[in-house]
């Protein structure tokens, strides 16, 4: 092998593997997506629906507008007096959708699984949809 090839297959090799695993360089990756939700919603429950794809996601102007006591809070309850700790815990990163586990305060009688659609738009993974426990998507 020539010693000036040896760097360009590497970094081409990098590139390829960033690729498949949905690892974006300069981006947002998917699992990167999925951390940014769980901050939002143990912290910032009104920028939640900043981590959704607004073109691809139908209810994007629900999850924007609406107050968050009847969207988040209704899926994801906060205790009473302090708001508690939700943590995501995804199986895979690979694939779309993504499963995983969610799981929090005792009024959220979890753990409970979660599935996280997502759509790419340039660099960056976005969430398009979640579905809670199994049932209809609560973000669609």
């Amino acid at each position: 092998m020539n010693r000036t090839a040896a760097p360009l297959y590497f970094s081409v090799f990098v590139i390829l593997l960033l690729t498949i695993t949905s690892c974006s360089p300069f981006g947002t990756s998917k699992n990167e997506r999925v951390l940014r939700f769980e901050a939002d919603l143990n912290g910032a429950r009104e920028y939640v629906y900043q981590n959704f794809l607004e073109s691809e996601t139908v209810d994007y102007a629900t999850i924007r507008d609406s107050d968050t006591a009847y969207t988040w809070d209704e899926w994801f309850p906060p205790d009473f007096p302090e708001a508690g700790i939700y943590t995501i815990t995804l199986d895979s990163v690979f694939g779309n959708p993504l499963e995983g586990t969610v799981d929090g305060p005792d009024v959220f009688s979890g753990p409970k699984p979660i599935e996280f659609h997502f759509a790419r738009s340039g660099i960056y993974w976005y969430l398009e949809g979640l579905n809670l426990d199994g049932g209809v998507k609560e973000v669609d």
